[in-house]
């Protein structure tokens, strides 16, 4: 039996998360502004570099796991047995239903998102449906 990964993007639950973006956006201005005249001109360039590895890092979580959900209060990507997975809006979920290991989510405009959660563990699978119920 497989296990999602499950992500909360919010910056209460992850320090880490949350001084990363900071010192991203402290390097990047210290890039931009060049405050510190005994800097060269190269160490600013290894700073706006590691803006964009930080950056390459934080946000490629999503393509670390063969299972994984990622959310916050606007919306939730679904990535199960695919490479890209589902972004869908909370507020564009009309219904959603869980039969015979197929989740089905039914957006507001008729179209139907399926997920097959075969071999995957039950506690997953219950975490998935409590966080569909409380944001919907």
């Amino acid at each position: 039996m497989k296990k999602i990964h499950f992500d909360e993007l919010n910056f209460k639950n992850s320090k880490l998360h949350f001084a990363l973006i900071l010192t991203s956006i402290i390097f990047l201005l210290l890039y931009v502004f060049k405050p510190f005249e005994f800097i060269s001109e190269k160490n600013y360039g290894i700073l706006f570099s590691l803006v964009f590895v930080i950056q390459l890092f934080t946000n490629s979580k999503v393509f670390w796991y063969k299972y994984f959900v990622q959310w916050n209060k606007k919306g939730i990507i679904i990535k199960i047995n695919d490479f890209w997975g589902k972004n869908l809006k909370f507020n564009e979920i009309s219904n959603f239903d869980l039969k015979q290991n197929r989740l089905t989510i039914i957006k507001l405009d008729g179209k139907k998102e399926v997920f097959n959660l075969e071999n995957i563990e039950q506690e997953s699978v219950n975490k998935l449906m409590n966080i569909l119920k409380t944001k919907k």
